[in-house]
């Protein structure tokens, strides 16, 4: 063996179906007469093709070298074993601890040891650089980050280990980014190359549930109305796929971000198709989740969220999805002892932020932005926000197409996407799930009727319905006329409410103006019962609530009333509307608000019944609709 290099060992495989693959090491040498395992072939092939030109000339000279090896948990035991063959004579550590003063100090020694006795220093880690002291970072020559095996490199030790003449042409579905001690047992010396092919074939088949531990399902290519977060997703996939082939630094990649929106829009939905497209695991967690499987106190949870990404960095590259994380309190909003309980947790929470990110996706999701802490949304940190919007006709259309599927093709589903405006995309999909129920309940294929039955309630009081249309046309009317873009108005609601006028949201900081416009379109559902039937009714019970917490943070809270004093956020309404003054205030505010909706009303009261007959015969009427009804009288 002496005078032998690692290199000498590299063959390049006759492989006219893998042209891509990379030069692999021959069996014959390495271990004498034994030829090695097949974990041994492919971690070899993985170790050399991750290695750029310059590290491999180096290696080749035998320097003294100081390297960092990154590479998958699954693979890291093997991964040793060939570096040890590759590059001698050299002093190896594995970074298993969690990174601190020790650990680094540890490795520090070793450093000098090793460049003392003119020997290489390789430390081998699972976590990034995280765990990697300053002045290792800082002396390391090469920093080689090992990517899953490919089918080339796969194909070649088959090749190997069955004495085949070429290396035999794998299908497209095996994917080997998975666990590794599971792709090694499938090659199995003594039988035959075609029953590894189909275990490792059986593996990528089973991949979705058993390493992604997800169901099958969409990539982001097939979700709609998830726009530019949909778009950043698209193209985190393709930076992973670059930083695989070595092309990129995981720092350089953006690789956090929060999606909000109204409860059921589709933020878990998203972070399923995110990892499904990018072809990495997803870790799912909680606040609340942490609370139900611990005892619940402090060091629980700051383990917990510990846990968490430890997971996340042994799965990496890896999708780390915390749901609900409005539930990690804003530290401006803490007092007394809260402010005690929760601050360690918070900073133990921007901690993992900055330090343990390494090949971890941070994906949150919230309801409620505006109560998540700045400092968690800050640039460096969770700082891509997207909005999941409710989706628009077309994102609806695209919606039921993808749920139902072949069953119902070449039917146009454009009228039950009018009849589902305002639903999320959860409920689309509990829709179909229900009209395939009732389908198979008459022992039928589906038919369209069964999916329309979905949004057209069978039986309506006739009465009530009458009210929900002039409710919602008042709403929509006045958003109009005060130059809010309506996006459509539908009499179709859910259980919480009979029906909803979706317009475009205030962004930004807003002004008295624009507050007084919003109470003013929350009050004329009511006044337009009383306009044209008469009286009011309890229905408009939620537009006072939301009208009354309004004008109350206007003068209470954002100093836009003749008083400047701050007597509590606005996300605290009941310390506001508990203030005797301030209700006094309001209910001035609410009087005037309302007799200037119900002269708006008054003077449109043409176009109000217009729109109100056009909801009860076609149930959804656009923003574009909407502007000719009010435009034609």
């Amino acid at each position: 063996m002496s005078g032998t290099t690692f290199n000498e060992l590299l063959i390049e495989d006759d492989v006219e179906e893998e042209s891509a693959a990379p030069k692999s090491p021959s069996l014959k040498t390495r271990f004498g007469e034994s030829p090695p395992t097949p974990g041994a072939q492919i971690a070899r092939r993985m170790l050399w093709a991750a290695c750029p030109a310059v590290c491999r000339r180096d290696i080749e000279r035998r320097r003294s070298l100081v390297v960092i090896v990154e590479a998958p948990a699954t693979w890291i035991d093997l991964i040793q074993e060939a570096a040890r063959d590759l590059i001698r004579p050299a002093d190896f550590v594995v970074n298993e601890r969690k990174p601190g003063p020790r650990t680094w100090s540890l490795q520090e020694l070793g450093l000098r040891n090793a460049m003392g006795l003119r020997r290489s220093f390789v430390i081998l880690t699972t976590q990034g650089v995280s765990g990697i002291s300053p002045s290792v970072l800082a002396a390391a020559d090469h920093h080689i980050r090992i990517a899953p095996p490919d089918r080339p490199i796969l194909a070649a030790a088959l090749k190997a280990v069955f004495g085949l003449r070429r290396s035999p042409r794998l299908p497209a579905k095996i994917d080997a980014t998975g666990d590794g001690n599971a792709i090694v047992a499938a090659i199995r010396p003594g039988e035959s190359a075609g029953r590894a092919i189909r275990r490792l074939a059986s593996l990528s088949k089973d991949r979705p549930m058993s390493i992604l531990d997800l169901p099958e399902g969409p990539g982001l290519s097939d979700l709609h109305g998830y726009g530019a977060a949909k778009e950043w997703g698209l193209a985190l996939a393709h930076e992973i796929d670059a930083f695989r082939a070595g092309a990129v630094r995981w720092a350089a990649i953006s690789s956090a971000a929060i999606l909000h929106g109204a409860p059921g829009v589709g933020k878990t939905y998203f972070a399923a198709a995110l990892a499904r497209t990018c072809k990495i695991p997803l870790t799912r967690t909680s606040l609340g989740q942490l609370f139900a499987s611990t005892a619940g106190d402090l060091d629980s949870i700051v383990k917990g969220l510990d846990r968490a990404f430890e997971e996340a960095r042994a799965k990496g590259p890896s999708i780390l999805f915390i749901d609900e994380l409005d539930a990690l309190p804003d530290r401006k909003m803490l007092t007394g002892r809260g402010r005690d309980w929760w601050s360690p947790i918070c900073n133990h929470f921007l901690k993992l932020l900055d330090d343990a990110r390494d090949r971890v996706v941070v994906l949150a999701a919230t309801n409620m932005i505006d109560r998540i802490d700045d400092a968690i949304l800050r640039p460096g940190r969770i700082d891509r926000h997207f909005e999941i919007a409710l989706p628009d006709h077309d994102a609806l259309v695209q919606m039921l197409k993808h749920h139902v599927g072949d069953d119902l093709a070449g039917i146009n589903l454009a009228p039950v996407a009018r009849l589902a405006q305002g639903h999320t995309g959860a409920r689309i999909e509990l829709s179909v799930k229900a009209a395939r129920a009732a389908a198979r309940q008459a022992e039928r294929a589906l038919e369209f009727k069964d999916l329309l039955d979905q949004f057209l309630p069978q039986s309506e009081d006739l009465h009530e319905l009458r009210r929900i249309c002039v409710h919602e046309a008042g709403h929509a009317l006045v958003a109009h006329l005060l130059g809010r873009r309506v996006r459509h108005v539908t009499t179709l609601g859910d259980d919480q409410r009979g029906g909803c006028v979706e317009m475009e949201p205030l962004e930004g900081a807003v002004s008295r103006r624009q507050i007084e416009d919003q109470v003013t379109i929350n009050l004329a559902g009511r006044g337009a019962e009383i306009l044209l039937l008469g009286c009011a009714s309890s229905g408009a019970h939620t537009d006072l609530k939301v009208a009354t917490q309004l004008l109350a943070a206007l003068h209470g809270s954002f100093g836009l009333g003749d008083s400047l004093i701050h007597l509590a956020t606005a996300l605290d309404p009941s310390v506001l509307i508990a203030n005797s003054r301030l209700q006094t205030i309001v209910e001035s505010d609410l009087q005037r608000l309302d007799a200037r909706c119900t002269a708006l009303l008054s003077e449109h009261r043409l176009q109000l019944q217009v729109i109100t007959d056009a909801l009860a015969i076609k149930r959804v009427v656009d923003g574009e609709e909407l502007a000719r009804l009010v435009g034609s009288r």
